[in-house]
């Protein structure tokens, strides 16, 4: 939030943003707000934080010193699930299920929604859903993880539907997708059922190539094809966990999942 003090500004519940001493952890201030924050971006350009503002929809924009400046209010009722800024092209993202709106920097407008189908809850994780897209410099998109809607047919067998959406940076606009289908392997009622669902992607030291955290294993997604080519984890198709949530540390050539597994990724 504050390079020059070293301050760091966390989301928590009923409606506060916590700001931190990024050193210690030291809590340092509250801001308190009108609805319960969903997610956070930051515009270093701008100098400003734009804060998601779940079920009322739409977001807050604050200065640099943590004050309410301005908020985009939504009309209908959706919720507000996560926002993302994109400095370089001057946009801000913002994830309204079941839309993803594109916003103008700084004049906050609305330039494109595009209904993604994104879901409000996920029933396989037990709650709101959390994703994490992936700004593609070389190709100029988005990679855009949608999760979809848990589904059974008359076998009781889940079928998912997730897919990861190709974005346009400029416009907001869908291009194409990856259509990843659930493989499960016969389940009665009642049953975990795995649903090869994506939510994170992060693109890998090579660039033409990225990590994609499903709630099932972490998979390698080839960028100019658009095709699933390997995984870190053998049981991708057959397991079901918290792997959803991956970060990548290049200086260390590691990849972190949802279950703190820690993979080597030096020769990816």
């Amino acid at each position: 939030l504050n390079p020059e003090q070293n301050e760091l500004l966390a989301v928590g519940e009923g409606g506060v943003l916590y700001r931190l001493d990024a050193d210690s952890g030291r809590l340092k201030g509250k801001i308190e707000l009108a609805s319960a924050p969903t997610g956070v971006a930051v515009s270093d350009s701008l100098s400003r934080v734009f804060v998601s503002r779940g079920k009322i929809g739409g977001f807050f924009v604050l200065d640099e010193i943590g004050n309410v400046i301005a908020a985009v209010e939504e009309d209908g009722i959706r919720d507000a699930k996560g926002i993302f800024v994109d400095d370089e092209n001057h946009r801000l993202f913002l994830v309204h299920a079941p839309y993803l709106q594109t916003y103008e920097l700084p004049s906050l407008r609305l330039l494109n929604e595009e209904n993604l189908s994104i879901p409000r809850e996920f029933e396989a994780t037990g709650g709101s859903i959390q994703i994490r897209p992936a700004f593609d410099k070389r190709r100029g998109v988005i990679w855009f993880p949608v999760p979809g809607e848990l589904v059974f047919d008359a076998k009781w067998e889940a079928h998912n539907g997730g897919k990861i959406y190709k974005i346009d940076r400029q416009t907001g606009a869908r291009l194409d997708s990856v259509v990843f289908e659930s493989k499960p392997p016969g389940s009665e009622f009642g049953e975990i059922v795995q649903t090869h669902a994506p939510f994170s992607v992060e693109i890998m030291p090579d660039p033409d190539k990225a990590y994609v955290g499903f709630d099932s294993g972490v998979g390698i997604l080839d960028l100019n094809a658009g095709e699933m080519i390997g995984s870190l984890d053998s049981n991708l198709y057959w397991s079901f966990s918290a792997n959803d949530r991956i970060a990548v540390d290049s200086t260390r050539a590691i990849l972190i999942d949802g279950q703190s597994r820690i993979f080597d990724i030096s020769e990816d």
